[in-house]
């Protein structure tokens, strides 16, 4: 473009710019109809340089674009402008001006509820588009300023209880990869540090890519933000970040288990040397909480001490989480302390079960299928496999009311949504139809043989070899038993029955399981 027909472009700018309401975009197109015609490249002017100046000159352009780029579709394949429809434009100016005039990041969701359709990859894609397009021409403090609107946005969007959750998240994290780039380690350590750790807690919830990788990011995150935030200049910040990278070793999927959980822990431990209970109340349950996770599944040291240390954690928890005040989390750590009463290897085994069976049921009275759904189905298949090792109560109905609570669950983890998690209940409903002593045995049997096919069809010979060989252990007890009216099985088909679900439900197994759960998106926790 030569200087002439950019100084055309720029007084039209500026027309837009100085006339307010609709006056400005009209003066344009009468500026245009007399002189010449609007191309790409007029377009791409106004495009780079408009939002550089302010909020408001942003949306007056947004909305001329809507009115005058309609003739130029063929030649913005020529342009440098991202192929989205104009609303997304629209949008993002709106959004960004209200982020401008209220520092409360609530303020804009009633913006963002109205808008969810346009809440997806491509406005993930449009935020870094827009962004790597208006900075290079902004001055240092204008960057800045945009650096931070963006920022704010990705707070916001991060928060945002509506709409497509992972979409939610790209967008979260195309903000603050983006803001990264304007406030880097060098000239803003402080504001580096923020995004460090808006990042990784962004990829540690990452639902899109790889699931391993997602950790391995937000690891390297939380790393690089301790580099600056240290515990004798920031030490509630470091607090924060040592909590942070906690869960993300907890659940860390490379590497060695043990060793990760021995990070795990020793994170946690570090937090709390900050994270005290009388100043940071809220803060220390959720840590204490966290620790009793890391310990519960801990695999160096006493197991049965580890269950031990984990039990008392989330006692601690529980006297910050109290059901009237924290609801949510209050719920969260009794499925939690009921799990470490499942597994609990001290005291009396019936007695734990008990107290495992009564904190899911207490769980059960905030995670309702209507408010937390996959909560609730969790907690439903938690308490299930409590009530197949009971052993107060009667055997019967124990296991009818163990077969009621995996129907349930799969109401919700479904084949569609939760195919991991759909297959691991199949196994465990498989083991209770087994088991049932109500009615006829030739009909429980097809229906075991039922769950462990639809169980067989998620089974992948490579990552769980145990599980797949013990499922397919006593087939030929299946087709010899199952036909209806036929015999019992004999001694030996008993046997490799016992065998099999033995095997499947042994802990090794169940590990697998619950590291597939965990790599669907949810864990048994």
């Amino acid at each position: 473009m030569d200087e002439r027909r950019r100084k055309t472009d720029v007084n039209m700018l500026r027309a837009l710019l100085e006339n307010p309401g609709d006056s400005g975009t009209d003066l344009i197109l009468k500026i245009n109809s007399e002189s010449m015609s609007i191309d790409s490249e007029s377009v791409e002017t106004l495009y780079l340089e408009v939002p550089a100046l302010t909020p408001e000159s942003l949306v007056k352009a947004a909305k001329f674009f809507q009115r005058v780029i309609a003739p130029l579709e063929l030649a913005r394949e020529n342009a440098q402008l991202p192929a989205t429809p104009q609303a997304y434009l629209t949008f993002l100016a709106e959004v960004l001006q209200t982020v401008t005039h209220s520092p409360d990041f609530r303020q804009v969701y009633p913006l963002l509820r109205n808008n969810l359709d346009k809440l997806d990859q491509n406005f993930a894609q449009l935020l870094r588009q827009w962004a790597s397009s208006v900075m290079p021409g902004a001055t240092s403090v204008e960057t800045r300023r945009l650096g931070a609107l963006i920022g704010n946005l990705s707070n916001a969007i991060g928060r945002f209880p509506l709409g497509n959750k992972a979409n939610n998240l790209e967008i979260e994290i195309a903000g603050y990869e983006t803001v990264a780039k304007v406030f880097t380690r060098s000239y803003f350590p402080q504001d580096w540090a923020t995004l460090q750790n808006n990042l990784g807690n962004a990829y540690s919830e990452r639902l899109k890519g790889d699931p391993a990788q997602n950790l391995e990011q937000a690891i390297a995150c939380f790393k690089n933000a301790l580099q600056v935030r240290t515990p004798q200049q920031y030490p509630e910040q470091w607090a924060t970040l040592q909590n942070n990278l906690g869960n993300a070793y907890t659940d860390r999927l490379r590497g060695d288990p043990a060793e990760n959980l021995e990070k795990a822990v020793a994170c946690y431990q570090n937090a709390l040397r900050v994270r005290t209970r009388e100043i940071f109340g809220g803060e220390w349950a959720s840590t204490q909480n966290n620790l009793g996770r890391a310990y519960s599944r801990r695999l160096r040291g006493d197991r049965a001490q580890n269950l031990e240390l984990a039990i008392a954690c989330y006692y601690n928890a529980l006297q910050v989480y109290n059901r009237n005040l924290f609801p949510r989390h209050w719920a969260t750590t009794q499925n939690n302390l009921a799990n470490a009463y499942g597994a609990r290897l001290r005291g009396n085994r019936s007695q734990n079960l008990e107290d495992a069976i009564n904190c899911y049921q207490r769980a059960l009275q905030i995670r309702t299928r209507e408010a937390f759904p996959v909560q609730w189905a969790t907690t439903q298949s938690n308490l299930g496999r409590v009530l197949m090792d009971r052993i107060q109560g009667d055997r019967r109905e124990n296991v009818e009311l163990a077969i009621v609570c995996y129907q349930n669950a799969l109401q919700v983890h479904t084949r569609q949504k939760f195919p991991d998690r759909w297959a691991t209940l199949q196994t465990y409903l498989g083991k209770a139809y087994n088991l049932r002593l109500k009615g006829e045995k030739a009909d429980n049997l097809e229906l075991v043989i039922a769950c462990y096919q639809n169980a067989l069809l998620f089974c992948n010979r490579q990552k769980f070899p145990e599980r797949c060989d013990a499922m397919r252990l006593p087939w030929p007890c299946f087709e010899r038993t199952s036909q209806r009216g036929k015999k019992p099985q004999s001694q030996k088909c008993d046997r490799l029955l016992s065998k099999c679900f033995e095997s499947i439900h042994s802990p090794k197994v169940s590990r697998s399981l619950g590291d597939a759960a965990k790599r669907s998106g949810s864990s048994f926790l």
